[in-house]
């Protein structure tokens, strides 16, 4: 037996987060993405077999939610909508399990258009950037693959480089984060991944959290466009103890960081981590670990605010880049308001109430923070 085939035979919890992860951002994020742009374009490059044991997979998931979105009255409104899904894995016992899983699997295909390849990764790559290159649909790819070094950090910044793309990316990623520290040989997979998807390379990381906010930076840095182009990019940790993995979110959409931001809330006490139990169940943290991702989110904010000539639209692009929420910097700039520190004018230098401040989701005027004097 293969490790892959067993690896598909049941359903871990921590593939069970990962999978209500993908299944909230798309239920979320593609409806939104359709009443913008009436063609999307969706690749999962690492689809697998379609099932997980009993439990459906990342293809499964992705169908039902599809035609879950078009029972909405509004989503049947949209003309002439288009969504082409390519499924894509290079072991011919996980395409021909998953033919069998959708041949019973009906939907719409004058809406829906689903290609299934058998090639690797490597050799499909080229072949989906040269066909996506041009084209004006909203594109979405889903990259799980079975090791952390299938994928290069060129990969991903010639997939985010088309029009109208994100990724959402897996990684698994306590093995490379236990031997960060570990002098291997030139060339080593390990290796090779640390030095690539990492800003501070081969080191002794103080946590997970400090590697994989390295990673992050170095996406961010690998991928932003020239000028002030620069991608939203958020992780969330997948803990189950002895084993931890992680989902990266790149996008180059406020909206899409925004409904990745929301569901992580959902899901975690602080935005950052699910813990798993055996059971599968979220484990809540206790108060010093839940409020330290905030703490040091404050922190920064109050940094950005201290230097003065800030909107309340720059604050809330901040605030969604850093992992949090519009109502998040509200409460911290009520504080701020209350002690002094600041207050909010109009464009007329008029002082605002905190209900007319416009620091939500989506800000119909532009306000101004106004530094009273630092803390």
């Amino acid at each position: 037996m293969t490790k892959d085939k067993y690896f598909f035979q049941k359903q871990s919890d921590l593939t069970a987060s990962k999978i209500t992860i993908y299944e909230k951002y798309i239920t979320a994020y593609l409806p939104k993405l359709l009443l913008t742009v009436n063609e999307i374009f969706i690749a999962d490059l690492f689809c697998g077999p379609g099932k997980n044991g009993e439990k459906p997979g990342s293809p499964i998931i992705l169908l039902e939610q599809i035609k879950y979105i078009f029972t909405s009255p509004v989503i049947k409104k949209i003309t002439n909508p288009k969504i082409t899904i390519l499924f894509n894995d290079q072991n011919s016992n996980h395409i021909d399990n998953l033919k069998q899983e959708l041949k019973d699997f009906h939907y719409d295909d004058s809406i829906i258009q689903i290609i299934i390849k058998n090639e690797s990764y490597s050799s499909i790559l080229p072949w989906l950037l040269m066909k996506s290159e041009n084209t004006k649909s909203a594109k979405f790819f889903f990259l799980d693959p079975f090791t952390y070094s299938d994928i290069g950090i060129n990969d991903i910044k010639k997939i985010m480089s088309l029009n109208y793309t994100e990724v959402l990316l897996f990684n698994p990623t306590f093995h490379s984060y236990r031997f960060a520290n570990t002098v291997f040989k030139e060339g080593h997979k390990t290796r090779v991944f640390i030095e690539e998807f990492t800003v501070d390379g081969i080191m002794d990381y103080e946590s997970i959290h400090t590697f994989l906010t390295s990673i992050k930076k170095k996406l961010i840095f690998s991928i932003k466009k020239r000028g002030k182009t620069i991608p939203y990019v958020r992780y969330i940790l997948l803990d189950g103890g002895g084993s931890k993995n992680s989902l990266f979110l790149l996008t180059w959409h406020q909206k899409g960081m925004l409904e990745m931001n929301k569901i992580a809330f959902k899901l975690t006490p602080d935005g950052e981590n699910i813990k798993n139990k055996p059971t599968g169940q979220i484990d809540l943290f206790g108060t010093p670990e839940t409020y330290s991702f905030f703490q040091q989110f404050e922190k920064k904010f109050e940094d950005i605010i201290s230097k003065g000539g800030i909107t309340n639209k720059e604050i809330i692009d901040f605030t969604i880049r850093e992992g949090f929420l519009p109502k998040d910097a509200k409460e911290i700039l009520k504080v701020m308001s209350k002690n002094k520190v600041i207050e909010v004018q109009n464009k007329f230098n008029e002082t605002l109430k905190s209900n007319q401040w416009q620091i939500s989701e989506s800000p119909k005027q532009t306000t101004y923070i106004k530094v009273l004097r630092n803390e």
